[in-house]
C-alpha cells in the first residue's frame, strides 16, 4: 500500500494505491489518525487505485469516519471501482459514507 496526501480548500485529501486489507490497514489507519491529529477534520480517500478492500479495511473507515464526525468534520469516499462497491453496498457501508464518482464532486461535497 502506498498513501499519498495533499490538500485542497482545507480537505486533506489521501490517494490510497493498493489493496485495504489486513496487511495495510494498520498503516492507514496510522497515516489516517496522525492526520486528524493534526487537526484536521474533513478527509477525502481517494479510492480510485483500490482494487480490493476487506472487512480490515471496511473497520479502518468506520473508526477513521466516526473521530472525524466527533471532531465536527466528515469523511467522504470518491473513485471507488464495481468491486469496492459491491462490497460496501453488500456491508451496508454504503449508506454510512458519503461515497462520490470523482474528487470534484467529494470536494464539492463538503460544502
Amino acid at each position: 500500500m502506498e498513501i499519498n496526501t495533499s490538500e485542497k480548500n482545507g480537505v486533506s485529501i489521501v490517494e490510497l494505491l493498493g489493496n485495504l486489507d489486513t496487511a495495510s490497514a494498520g498503516m492507514v489507519e496510522a497515516e489516517l489518525t496522525k492526520l486528524l491529529d493534526a487537526d484536521t477534520n474533513r478527509l477525502l480517500l481517494n479510492f480510485s487505485a483500490v482494487p480490493f478492500i476487506a472487512s480490515s479495511g471496511l473497520r479502518v473507515l468506520l473508526k477513521v469516519g466516526q473521530a472525524s464526525k466527533a471532531r465536527g468534520g466528515a469523511l467522504h469516499i470518491c473513485c471507488i471501482n464495481d468491486t469496492v462497491r459491491e462490497v460496501f453496498q453488500i456491508s451496508g457501508f454504503d449508506r454510512i459514507f458519503n461515497l462520490f464518482d470523482s474528487e470534484e464532486d467529494a470536494l464539492d461535497g463538503f460544502g
